[in-house]
């Protein structure tokens, strides 16, 4: 909790903060972040592949309908987060802006407005309770396209959106 004094009044205020400190991390980890959408179909997949400090690799996959590249890279980031098992600092490898500066700066000030408005809000309401549990690294990471580890991402994102139709 913050504590702020508000002069005019003389009393002081409690302001609780939305965004808990998040435990000191145990571990590190590099979470790579990718999507890809078809434009015609408007169905997408996401891929991320978190790899710990031990050099070890998973991936995660998934597919969805009707959504937008934008909501893929926060579910990715979602699903990534809730594979982590303790308090963990988290090296975040995006392209993407609207992700990290959502995750890094407008999360708590959604928070507090209780997500009024926000676009995707079921899906950063998530992110919202697993960033509590993390450290997210202040400064964005991009790879370069030679990265292989990126390359693989966009791979599965793409794989994924190539799998997923309104037929299924």
């Amino acid at each position: 909790m913050k504590r702020y004094r508000e002069e005019y009044v003389g009393s002081l205020i409690d302001i609780y903060d939305p965004m808990p400190t998040p435990p000191a991390p145990t571990n590190t980890v590099t979470l790579y972040v990718a999507c890809s959408r078809n434009e015609d179909t408007k169905a997408g997949g996401w891929a991320t592949i978190v790899v710990g400090a031990d050099g070890q690799a998973r991936s995660l996959t998934g597919s969805e309908l009707d959504t937008t590249a934008c909501r893929l890279e926060v579910i990715a980031t979602v699903k990534a987060l809730r594979t982590l098992q303790e308090p963990t600092l988290v090296h975040l490898v995006t392209d993407s802006e609207y992700l990290f500066r959502g995750v890094t700066e407008w999360l708590p000030n959604w928070m507090l407005r209780n997500f009024k408005n926000i676009q995707h809000r079921d899906v950063w309401e998530q992110a919202g309770e697993l960033i509590g549990k993390h450290t997210i690294a202040k400064q964005q990471v991009r790879a370069p396209d030679s990265d292989p580890l990126k390359r693989q991402c966009q791979q599965l994102a793409r794989s994924q959106a190539g799998q997923i139709s309104y037929y299924d």
